[in-house]
């Protein structure tokens, strides 16, 4: 039991850290989007119909780009929770198989008392 929870708590470390690289990752990638979306003023394109065009093409893709990142943003949120449940459950679990040792211990100390007093009588 004990080696199957390390290794559970092993892969949420991992997990864990996975998810941090990717937070990391989507932060820099927003910023990136937010920041070109700033650059987007009134003067940046020439009025020429072409160019125009393209603008309004770039703004529906930096729109896009924003959309995806905060997808995947709800995504790594999701599973921060779910990693913050499976460490709350093994903890209880921990707990629960700590209240049990304990338990047994405590009859096992019962039961040595009990038997340090008895002495066998020859029949």
């Amino acid at each position: 039991m004990a080696g199957d929870v390390g290794l559970r708590i092993d892969e949420i470390s991992a997990n864990l850290n996975k998810l941090i690289s990717m937070h990391t990752q989507v932060q820099r990638m927003r910023d990136q989007v937010a920041g070109l979306r700033a650059a987007q003023t009134g003067d940046v394109w020439p009025a020429i119909d072409s160019v125009s065009q393209f603008a309004g093409t770039y703004r529906s893709a930096l729109d896009g780009a924003e959309s995806t990142i905060r997808s995947i943003e709800q995504e790594i949120e999701d599973c921060r929770l779910a990693l913050a449940e499976s460490a709350r459950s093994l903890q209880n679990q921990d707990e629960a198989v700590e209240e049990r040792l304990l338990a047994l211990a405590a009859r096992l100390e019962q039961t040595a008392q009990v038997t340090s007093h008895y002495t066998p009588r020859a029949v």
